[in-house]
């Protein structure tokens, strides 16, 4: 309803689901909003690497320029994980190669394309969900949910 709609929206409740043409993960828009803390559930690691300074030399990949839009003023290659948490995969998983929660501090570099300011500490929650499957035209979904068993299987076994 129009009324649960507009509860929703003054409560603050922000979904930012795959940042498209400009930044994948999402990160840079709830940053750009004013998020301290943000959670971003990643299939590689190179969502999170993308958010920082590229290493000296890394601008390309197979000779191909990459585009790096950081917003936080620590380098790529610098130790970013804190706090890790390395899941053992549940025996018999078809779908789950790797399961691992994270944290990552960052501090913001001014970046005009988002609007963000520097100097403000962000943290992220990294959930790392490492499989075989993959989203997107002419993805098949029907492995979805067992996929999402076994990261709950996963999570409830440790």
């Amino acid at each position: 309803s129009r009324a649960r709609l507009n509860a929703c929206a003054r409560s603050g409740v922000a979904a930012v689901i795959d940042g498209g043409y400009t930044e994948g993960s999402g990160v840079a828009q709830a940053v750009s909003v004013g998020a301290h803390e943000v959670v971003m559930v990643v299939s590689d690691l190179d969502s999170v690497s993308g958010l920082f300074q590229p290493e000296k030399g890394s601008t390309e990949t197979l000779g191909i320029p990459r585009l790096h839009l950081p917003i936080f003023e620590e380098r790529e290659g610098d130790p970013l994980f804190e706090e890790m948490h390395d899941f053992h995969i549940t025996e018999g998983s078809q779908f789950l190669q790797g399961f691992m929660l994270a944290t990552v501090r960052g501090t913001t570099v001014r970046n005009q394309l988002f609007g963000i300011a520097e100097g403000r500490q962000v943290t992220l929650r990294v959930v790392f969900v490492g499989t075989h499957l993959a989203i997107g035209l002419l993805s098949d979904y029907n492995h979805d949910c067992g996929l999402a068993q076994e990261i709950v299987q996963c999570m409830l076994s440790e």
